[in-house]
């Protein structure tokens, strides 16, 4: 019984001792060796380039009479700043060709009623954009407001 006890306190001294060191070691002396730390760096996220035009105006015409215009707010979504800077360099070939198309095709939904088309006036200048700027120029086209009278 002795031995088994001898054995067993021997077994517990190294353990302590060892944990003892261990814990000196790491704290004391500075800590476990310095790994060299890489943080990946996220890359900064893309904002959207807007760039809003001036109001462009759409009649909306009445057994072939002008009743009144339609006043749309514009805002092109663009894909970076150097399209930003093409934007404003074609910009009265740009709007032109809004005022064509707008002053062409009537901007009211089909079936008489009263209701503007918004669906098809962003489709139709988005068209324009694409025509005048070039494809992926401009993300998106957004009427920002719409007030006739």
């Amino acid at each position: 019984m002795n031995k088994k006890l001898l054995i067993g306190g021997l077994g517990a001294l190294l353990v302590l001792g060892g944990g003892g060191a261990g814990g000196f070691l790491f704290f004391v002396k500075g800590g476990a060796p310095e790994e060299e730390v890489v943080e990946e760096v996220a890359p900064a996220p893309v904002l959207p380039v807007f760039v809003e035009l001036q109001p462009l105006s759409a009649p909306v015409i009445r057994k072939s009479r002008v009743r009144y215009y339609v006043h749309f707010g514009v805002s092109l979504q663009l894909e970076d700043e150097a399209a930003k800077e093409l934007v404003y360099q074609q910009m009265p070939r740009l709007r032109d060709a809004f005022l064509r198309d707008l002053h062409g095709r009537s901007v009211m939904q089909r079936g008489g009623g009263e209701a503007i088309d918004f669906d098809g006036v962003k489709m139709r200048l988005m068209a324009k954009a694409e025509q005048v700027l070039g494809p992926g120029a401009v993300r998106d086209v957004l009427l920002t407001r719409a007030l006739g009278g």
